[in-house]
């Protein structure tokens, strides 16, 4: 998935419950049975049956169960449109917290825009973390660069990723989710809506599959299931599974996940007032290593780092180094690092003698500042 802590809690997974009492037939005939004098059922009248075979199915489906190989295909084509809207929530609940993670994504074309709503809350007082909410949001224009904007509470940065390693969309993720659920055995049809002279069908499975079970490695025994789909004749609307399990520390987890497809072919995606603003704030910066110097990170454009930062450093062979820098970060300055007797030293404008005891073939710096948000990483490689 696209995180496994994909963490309020919602009503997901919809079961449809049919009454049947004497002298009523089914949702699908929409008509009565009777008896006469002679106890023989009136003739003329559709049975449940009948009706059910009128029904015009949307491709892939049928009243026996779903086609899950010609659903994902016909899925694929949707998204492969190029223009969608996808909504996915997601509540994790231990015994002592709840992960919720609710994600908007909406692609137009070669533009696209993710935004991602994270909430912790500790269930137990005696717990050492408090309530947090996270957001961020992804908005590619091209497809080599993404920029960056994320808060937390009301503390706020931007910064620009490109190349091989920026960060992506969850489109990959919801394809493989949705594979695995498509994959879950035994589904049965619940729920037939048929509405100006379009046909939405929806289908039951209570037996997970290996695929399902696999974006959840940490869950060592897993309780009772359930999983929805349902299919238009535009594809996939909508598909929701829930699960308890019981993790391989012993701890208990509910997870409950809802995804919903909608303007297919017809969502636009302007350019957020935001992302200008965030293209002049994230800051553009350059890492330098000359033999017998210092690393140099300078900071040449865009939002100060304030003071109180942490500087990370990671080298070939997963070395790992950090350290603080007292004071502000301003574009026009550099900040220097190198390693001594295993330690890194950072300064800002004061080139400390002496180069990086360490392999610096393969450099990542990465800044955060006080509150924890990332304000720059980058990577070095000779």
């Amino acid at each position: 998935m696209y995180s496994f802590m994909n963490k309020s809690v919602i009503m997901i997974v919809v079961v449809v419950v049919i009454a049947m009492t004497a002298g009523c037939a089914g949702v699908l005939d929409g008509g009565t049975t009777s008896e006469d004098d002679d106890g023989e059922g009136e003739t003329g009248v559709a049975t449940k049956d009948e009706a059910s075979e009128a029904i015009d199915y949307p491709d892939g489906t049928g009243k026996s169960g779903l086609d899950a190989s010609k659903l994902e295909s016909r899925q694929e084509t949707v998204l492969e449109n190029r223009s969608y809207t996808v909504e996915t929530h997601e509540t994790i609940e231990y015994d002592t917290e709840t992960y919720e993670e609710s994600i908007t994504l909406t692609v137009d074309g070669e533009q696209k825009m993710q935004k991602t709503k994270y909430d912790f809350t500790p269930l137990t007082e005696d717990s050492m973390f408090v309530s947090s909410t996270e957001k961020t949001w992804l908005f590619t224009e091209t497809g080599n660069e993404t920029l960056i904007r994320r808060t937390v509470d009301s503390n706020e940065r931007y910064r620009v990723e490109s190349g091989p390693g920026m960060r992506t969309t969850a489109e990959q993720n919801i394809r493989d989710e949705l594979e695995a659920v498509l994959g879950v055995s035994g589904y049965e049809l619940i729920d037939v809506e048929e509405t100006d002279g379009s046909t939405a069908v929806t289908y039951e499975g209570t037996e997970m599959g290996d695929d399902l079970e696999q974006l959840y490695p940490l869950v060592d025994e897993y309780g009772e299931f359930a999983a929805t789909v349902t299919v238009s004749d535009d594809g996939i609307e909508r598909y929701a599974y829930e699960f308890e399990g019981e993790t391989r520390n012993g701890n208990t987890e509910s997870v409950a996940v809802e995804t919903t497809f909608s303007g297919v072919g017809e969502s636009e995606l302007g350019r957020p007032g935001w992302v200008d603003e965030g293209f002049e704030r994230a800051p553009e910066a350059s890492i330098s290593i000359d033999d017998g110097d210092p690393i140099a990170l300078a900071l040449e454009s865009g939002e100060p780092i304030p003071e109180n930062a942490t500087v990370s450093l990671s080298s070939i062979g997963a070395n790992y180094y950090g350290a603080s820098v007292d004071e502000a970060f301003e574009p026009g300055e550099t900040l220097y690092l190198t390693v001594r007797d295993d330690q890194l030293l950072a300064t800002v404008d004061v080139e400390p003698d002496g180069a990086a005891t360490i392999d610096t073939e393969w450099v990542m710096i990465t800044v955060r500042t006080e509150s924890g948000l990332v304000a720059y990483e980058g990577v070095y490689e000779k």
